[in-house]
């Protein structure tokens, strides 16, 4: 596991990370940023709770989420311990919650996005190599993540399986304004200036937002894949 995060650290040169800040008093409420690709050494399960620990014992917690997505593991674990938060919990989607970032976050007791926010929903992902029982294999155990993943969703938006269905074999992307209709979004935030998402997202989250800034620091996969115009 270890060699894998170092090889997504590697191939995402976004940066990210967790940090927190907050009065860690009962009464407050505290603050954590939840930026870069789940999975890797500076975002996982480990980091995310060692930042809400910082934060202390808080009647809300505010998470700030920015991701692609990334590994089903840490992302599982990383919604988990939301749900099982005593805080009230409130994600604040400040730019991307793709794939495993939008299961995360629904974890929320309230989901909020900025108005030029984007999320993206499908269906898991694997690679697999080896004969043709392998290759079912991964099929049965795809279909597994799935039959976890997909209740998130159907309780969330109130739709029919086969509906959901759909919507993630066709990778379906939302704005803000789209997912709210959709159930996904409870309230739509005001769009924050980039400098001031900067300032707030600390030593460990200001790297993905400067990616936004300056394109050519992308991977060329992602400038090919999310900045196509």
């Amino acid at each position: 596991m270890e060699t894998f995060r170092k090889a997504l650290d590697r191939c995402c040169t976004l940066g990210g990370g967790v940090s927190a800040k907050g009065a860690g008093q009962s009464g407050t409420s505290a603050d954590i940023y939840i930026y870069g690709v789940i999975g890797s050494n500076k975002l996982n399960a480990n980091t995310v709770q060692q930042a809400i620990s910082k934060a202390g014992d808080v009647d809300v917690l505010n998470v700030h989420l920015n991701t692609f997505g990334g590994t089903f593991a840490d992302g599982l674990a990383i919604y988990n311990t939301l749900k099982n938060q005593s805080a009230y919990v409130v994600v604040r989607v400040m730019g991307y919650a793709l794939s495993m970032g939008s299961v995360i976050m629904l974890a929320a007791d309230d989901v909020q996005c900025v108005e030029n926010g984007l999320i993206m929903i499908h269906r898991a992902q694997g690679l697999t190599f080896g004969n043709v029982d392998d290759h079912f294999k991964t099929i049965e155990v795809l279909d597994k993540h799935e039959a976890i993943m997909c209740p998130v969703y159907l309780a969330k938006m109130g739709i029919t399986e086969s509906a959901l269905d759909d919507l993630l074999s066709a990778e379906t992307w939302y704005t803000a304004r789209e997912a709210k209709d959709a159930g996904l979004v409870d309230t739509i935030i005001n769009a924050v200036k980039i400098d001031e998402a900067e300032a707030n997202a600390g030593d460990s989250g200001f790297d993905v937002v400067s990616s936004y800034r300056d394109r050519s620091r992308l991977p060329e996969q992602f400038r090919r894949s999310f900045f196509a115009a």
